[in-house]
């Protein structure tokens, strides 16, 4: 069988998130500033454990921070976050908002994070 990880940004993640929930194949999710689901009942259907990638001045990042780790904590599945300071929504793409928000240095240990996620959960 194939073992399979999701990676989205911003909106993709109402997309993203939601397959991760209904397809088992899916054994790690990552969410790079984008919405997540909160619902422990929901998230009870995850096979695998979440990452979210979110930068500190982005709206109510703490918020959805601590949303996703109580839900997954109900569901007795693992979210892990990381909370970029300084970093705002979409720091990640340089073409986005003509550059303002761009941040390379939070991208650069964004990126790490992600692959070091994906290396442990994805064996």
């Amino acid at each position: 069988s194939r073992t399979l990880g999701m990676m989205s940004f911003s909106a993709g993640a109402s997309f993203a998130f939601p397959a991760a929930l209904r397809h088992d194949v899916i054994k790690a999710s990552v969410i790079w500033y984008g919405d997540t689901v909160n619902d422990p009942a929901k998230l009870a259907d995850l096979a695998g454990p979440v990452l979210l990638v979110i930068g500190s001045q982005d709206g109510d990042a703490a918020d959805k921070a601590a949303a996703l780790s109580k839900a997954a904590d109900a569901a007795d599945r693992l979210a892990e976050i990381y909370i970029y300071p300084g970093a705002a929504h979409a720091f990640a793409q340089p073409l986005f908002n003509q550059g303002e928000t761009f941040d390379p240095v939070a991208t650069g240990a964004s990126w790490r994070i992600t692959e070091d996620f994906l290396q442990r959960h994805l064996r």
